[in-house]
């Protein structure tokens, strides 16, 4: 648990939308690619990085 969610306060509508863009975009590139996948290919396609 973050400790944003330990306070109790809802975290911003941006980092919502990053965070599942983030792992939306992760899921379909360990599936293509296997672990060999780049982290930094997969903020980019995500539009975080």
């Amino acid at each position: 648990m973050s400790a944003v969610e330990q306070r109790g306060r809802k975290p911003r509508a941006d980092v919502q939308r990053n965070r599942a863009a983030l792992l939306e975009t992760a899921q379909r590139h360990f599936l293509q690619h296997g672990v060999g996948t780049s982290l930094e290919a997969v903020a980019k396609e995500a539009g975080v990085g």
